[in-house]
C-alpha cells in the first residue's frame, strides 16, 4: 500500500468512525427514552452512551494515524487537511464535558470533522501524476549511440547520484512497452514505461 493510498483510506476511515460515533449516541438516546416511562432515567440502558464514549478513542486514533502518514503521502496541502480534523477532535473532547448549552456545539463539530475527513480523502489523486521531464545538452557522439544510451534508464546511475534503484521489468531489448521500476532519493517506488520509441 502506497502512502497516498494509506492517506485516502485513513481519511475515509476517520469519516466512517465519526458516523459510527454519531449512531452510537443516537442508539443511547433512544434506549434511554424507551426507559423513561418505566422508571428513573438513571435505571435506563446506557450501553449506547458508554460505547459512544469508548469509541471516541478509535476516532482519535484514526486522526493521529492520518496526520502521521500525511508528510509521506505528498498530497497537496495534505498535512493541513490531516491536522484540521485532529484539532477539531481535541475541541470535541472539551465540548463533550462542557455545560449543556455549549455541548450543543458537540454535534455540529462532529459534522465538521466528518466533512473535513471526506474532503481530505478526496484530495488524493486517483492516479499518480505523470512527470514530463525535458532537457537538452550537446553531445559529440553519433546520434544512434546517444539514443541507445539515453533510452535505457538504467544508465541514469552513471550521471544521476540521486538514483537509488532502476530495474528492468520486461524481457527483450529496450523498446516500445519496456517497463522499469525506479526509485530516487526522497521518492517512493515509481513505474516507468516507454510509450514512444523511434530510433534514428
Amino acid at each position: 500500500m502506497t502512502m497516498r493510498t494509506a492517506y485516502r483510506v485513513l481519511a475515509y476511515l476517520l469519516a466512517l468512525s465519526v458516523a459510527v460515533q454519531a449512531s452510537l449516541i443516537a442508539f443511547g438516546a433512544f434506549a434511554l427514552e424507551n426507559n423513561i416511562g418505566n422508571g428513573p432515567v438513571s435505571d435506563g440502558d446506557t450501553t449506547g452512551v458508554t460505547l459512544h464514549h469508548s469509541f471516541a478513542y478509535v476516532v482519535l486514533l484514526c486522526a493521529v494515524a492520518l496526520l502521521a502518514v500525511s508528510p509521506g503521502a505528498r498530497v497537496s496541502h495534505g498535512v493541513r487537511w490531516a491536522a484540521i480534523p485532529l484539532g477539531l477532535i481535541v475541541v470535541q473532547f472539551f465540548l463533550a464535558y462542557s455545560a449543556a448549552i455549549i455541548g450543543v456545539l458537540h454535534g455540529l463539530n462532529a459534522l465538521a470533522i466528518f466533512a473535513v475527513a471526506l474532503l481530505a480523502g478526496r484530495r488524493v489523486p486517483k492516479t499518480a501524476p505523470v512527470a514530463d521531464i525535458r532537457n537538452s545538452v550537446l553531445i559529440r557522439r553519433p546520434i544512434a549511440e546517444v539514443f541507445d544510451f539515453a533510452v535505457d534508464s538504467r544508465n541514469e546511475f552513471k550521471w544521476n547520484p540521486k538514483v537509488r534503484a532502476m530495474t528492468k521489468l520486461t524481457d527483450g531489448p529496450i523498446g516500445l512497452g519496456t517497463r522499469m521500476a525506479a526509485r530516487w532519493t526522497m521518492s517512493g517506488h515509481i513505474g516507468l514505461e516507454c510509450t514512444e520509441y523511434a530510433r534514428p
